[in-house]
């Protein structure tokens, strides 16, 4: 699986090694996130906490349920981005979100 490399604007600041080390990171968390959600739906949707809960959510609006058979989206750009906006970092803690009221 291949992931793109988003443009690199003109910037100095752009170019540092550290925005290019943001850019890798959120690509890899990019990955992991489709990977552990297809986990939880082929598990049968456990309990999940509410934090946990919500980034599954989004991840899900993003990239459907694979069959699977299927192979992982090649295009994970919506989800690098998801990570790198910090949205899922912004989750609430605390509490448990019930997957089964979402099946």
């Amino acid at each position: 699986m291949e992931l793109p490399a988003p443009a690199l604007t003109s910037y100095p600041e752009e170019r540092s090694p550290w925005r290019k080390a943001a850019i890798v990171s959120a690509g890899i968390a990019a990955i992991e996130l489709v990977v552990a959600a297809q986990a939880v739906d082929l598990r049968g949707g456990p309990r999940l906490g509410l934090a946990t809960g919500r980034a599954f959510e989004e991840m899900r609006r993003l990239v459907p349920v694979m069959a699977r058979s299927e192979p992982p989206p090649q295009d994970l750009e919506p989800v690098r981005e998801l990570v790198h906006s910090g949205a899922l970092a912004h989750a609430s803690h605390g509490g448990v979100h019930d997957m089964s009221t979402n099946m």
